[in-house]
């Protein structure tokens, strides 16, 4: 029996409530054959940013931080990664300045996935 692959990017959690509220049927015949993590920006904007950056930009994921509508706060992603509420608004500032200024050379529609 033939099928159709799909390609999901999103939170696994939010990707797992979407699954289970399938139609039993639906559910039954399908199965999920991979699960990545993904970065919401182009690799090589990423690779522009230093450790510490990353690791802010990596926390406003789990946190939803630029989830529409926003579910976390600057004081959410401070607590993620170990900061004053004020420093992690600072490395917010240079996160979007840097990823703002940086030239696209990748499509950004497309993800980078590990």
């Amino acid at each position: 029996m033939s099928g159709i692959t799909i390609k999901i990017i999103g939170r696994e959690s939010d990707l797992q409530h979407g699954f289970d509220a399938l139609p039993g049927e639906v559910r039954r015949r399908a199965s999920i054959e991979r699960v990545e993590k993904c970065s919401p920006v182009a690799p090589g904007i990423v690779s522009t940013l230093t450790e510490r950056q990353r690791d802010v930009l990596t926390a406003t994921a789990d946190v939803g931080y630029y989830d529409v509508p926003r579910r976390g706060t600057a004081d959410d992603v401070a607590d993620t990664v170990g900061c004053a509420a004020s420093t992690a608004s600072d490395h917010l500032r240079k996160i979007e300045t840097r990823i703002l200024s940086t030239p696209l050379e990748t499509d950004l529609s497309t993800y980078h996935c590990k």
